[in-house]
């Protein structure tokens, strides 16, 4: 494995750490490897409590575990950049079990949209045609990827790889993650999102702003949403707080030396990933029942927040925010 530098010491144990702490309860100093311990422990209550494996697919899909699974994703993206291969591998299986969490949860969704829509009882027959299909895929992936084979062997091993690693200092860990981050979002900034395209201009771009609200989650306080700072956005001063699974965490006390952002510009990326996600479940939707090629307001629309975006010049401060914390 591909090392973190260590200066200052200080190691990590999972195993250490999680017994000293009751669940939901919050270590008093962070490292990085306390970053992963809130969700991989409700991943395995999730995982535990699922005692009839054919109620799986329903009962997990109703449950929260897709989110937990989407912060590990997120914060093995970031660190796997410099701690390696077995990292990538466990960043790689972790978005595997949340995409087949989010495919059984759709073919779901189209059925309930299908109603909504009227559609005809021939379509709705093949929808649930392919609900069960996808209950059946997602049952053998459990399966497979030993997620729900007994002792939950998926799980373990990603103690083992978390307590093996060596971690860096808590002034580096910091540094790097939030340097990680602003270059994340200058590249976003820097390319051209099409509009004019569902799957590959608006559900992109979607998916690369919805890491901001996941990570500022996933990091447990490294990053606090202040509305006492000076909002730095042009022209209109941001959205309203932001409410839901997007809307901001409440600040911890565990972080020495957070990063505080302006909350105009947290609201302002968190309200345009739920713009952009409402407009792309209208526009999917409506292609998978009827076969159109999405409804030409909602494309409008997406013009209309891009521009926005541009306008305000809200990535360009989001990692003026995030950077000027490491200087």
């Amino acid at each position: 494995m591909r090392r973190g530098v260590i200066t200052g010491g200080f190691f990590c144990v999972v195993g250490a750490i999680a017994a000293q702490l009751m669940p939901g309860q919050a270590a008093p100093l962070p490292s990085p490897a306390e970053r992963f311990l809130e969700p991989l422990r409700r991943v395995e209550a999730t995982l535990r409590s699922q005692d009839d494996p054919a109620s799986a697919p329903d009962r997990l899909t109703a449950s929260d575990i897709r989110s937990q699974l989407f912060r590990l994703e997120v914060l093995f993206n970031i660190y796997s950049r410099h701690y390696g291969n077995e990292f990538e591998r466990n960043r790689r299986l972790i978005k595997e079990f949340e995409d087949a969490v989010g495919a059984y949860a759709y073919s779901r969704e189209m059925i309930d949209f299908a109603h909504q829509r009227g559609a005809s009882p021939a379509k709705l027959e093949e929808l649930r045609r392919r609900q069960r299909e996808a209950s059946h895929r997602f049952s053998g992936f459990l399966s497979s990827r030993e997620w729900l084979t007994p002792g939950l062997p998926a799980i373990e091993r990603l103690k083992r790889d978390l307590q093996d690693a060596r971690w860096m200092s808590y002034e580096e860990d910091r540094a790097m993650v939030l340097n990680e981050i602003a270059r994340d979002f200058q590249k976003i900034n820097d390319t051209a999102w099409d509009m004019n395209q569902l799957e590959r201009g608006i559900h992109d771009l979607r998916k690369e702003l919805r890491w901001f609200p996941y990570e500022v989650k996933a990091l447990g306080g490294l990053i606090q949403v202040s509305d006492a700072m000076s909002c730095t956005l042009r022209g209109p001063r941001g959205s309203a707080r932001i409410e839901g699974k997007y809307g901001a965490p409440l600040a911890t006390g565990n972080e020495p030396s957070p990063c505080a952002i302006p909350a105009c510009v947290y609201n302002g990326v968190a309200k345009l990933v739920s713009d952009l996600g409402n407009i792309k479940d209208e526009g999917q939707g409506g292609e998978a029942i009827d076969g159109g090629h999405g409804d030409r307001q909602l494309y409008a629309e997406a013009h209309r927040l891009y521009k926005e975006m541009r306008d305000t010049n809200l990535l360009p401060a989001l990692v003026e925010s995030l950077q000027s914390c490491v200087r």
